[in-house]
């Protein structure tokens, strides 16, 4: 824990996990140690821990992923990771999806909340409401038609907030 909070983090850490010879379940713990504690580094251990950990979002194996963005999640990097993290917002695996989407979440800004759009539909209830939710606070009359479509959801939550954010919107646009 001591070596993931240092400036020699991902370095160390980087070369185990991109070694073939270590486990998956020895990855795992690894990646845990990470989150647990690069987030109480510097700004620049934690952007170096980020991009050490990157290459593990295209592993094959799911759990691996899955820990890896985990692990992008909780590092609290500076740098913006929210492009690696979209390409997982629509992966087949649904740990994976939710640990993306759990992790994208700090990225969400007005430049970046496009892609959760697609998640609206998600077969996960918890997905496609935690999807609309994020992305709610920064959808604008360019959004209009997929929010129109939305307010015919199947699922009730959608299709409420989806009227919610029409009149916000329609209001915001009669006031200026």
């Amino acid at each position: 824990s001591v070596l993931a909070r240092s400036n020699s983090a991902s370095d160390v850490f980087g070369d185990a996990l991109q070694n073939a010879s270590v486990s998956v379940d020895q990855k795992i713990a690894w990646l845990k140690v990470l989150a647990d504690n690069s987030l109480m580094s510097s700004g620049k251990v934690r952007n170096s821990v980020a991009q050490s950990v990157l290459p593990l979002l295209d592993s094959s194996d799911p759990e691996v992923q899955q820990a890896a963005i985990d692990t992008l999640g909780k590092t609290g990097a500076k740098d913006n990771v929210a492009e690696e993290l979209e390409k997982k917002l629509q992966a087949d695996d649904i740990l994976v999806r939710g640990a993306a989407l759990n992790a994208f979440a700090q990225y969400t800004t007005p430049e970046t909340y496009k892609p959760l759009k697609e998640l609206w539909y998600d077969e996960d209830p918890q997905i496609r409401r935690t999807a609309y939710f994020l992305s709610s606070a920064f959808l604008n009359e360019s959004d209009m038609e997929d929010i129109q479509k939305a307010t015919q959801h199947e699922d009730d939550f959608i299709s409420k907030q989806a009227k919610i954010s029409i009149k916000f919107l329609n209001q915001k646009k009669t006031s200026i």
